[in-house]
């Protein structure tokens, strides 16, 4: 199994300069106040992420689970509309 993805509910306002017609660019402080209600919310935003992720999967079954951090640094090479602040990882869990 392969999983990208990143620790959405450790995000944090970027240092970041975003381009202009970036998705996360200008999104209004109430909407992130919703956001961040909403995950305060949810019962495993708490959960640091991936080592949860590795926990549960080996739970699972999972025989070998393995953690790549470099994603970002080969997806995101430059800062363009696509960008992705938060850091991404990939997951690859064998049975």
């Amino acid at each position: 199994m392969l999983n990208f993805d990143a620790d959405y509910g450790e995000e944090e306002e970027s240092s970041v300069e975003l381009p202009e017609n970036h998705a996360h660019k200008g999104i209004a402080s109430e909407l992130m106040r919703k956001h961040d209600q909403i995950m305060a919310a949810l019962p495993n935003s708490y959960l640091k992420r991936p080592g949860t992720d590795v926990e549960l999967l080996k739970l699972a079954g999972f025989s070998t689970v393995t953690v790549d951090f470099q994603v970002s640094d080969r997806v995101y090479r430059e800062i363009d509309e696509f960008y992705n602040p938060v850091r991404m990882f990939k997951l690859c869990a064998k049975k």
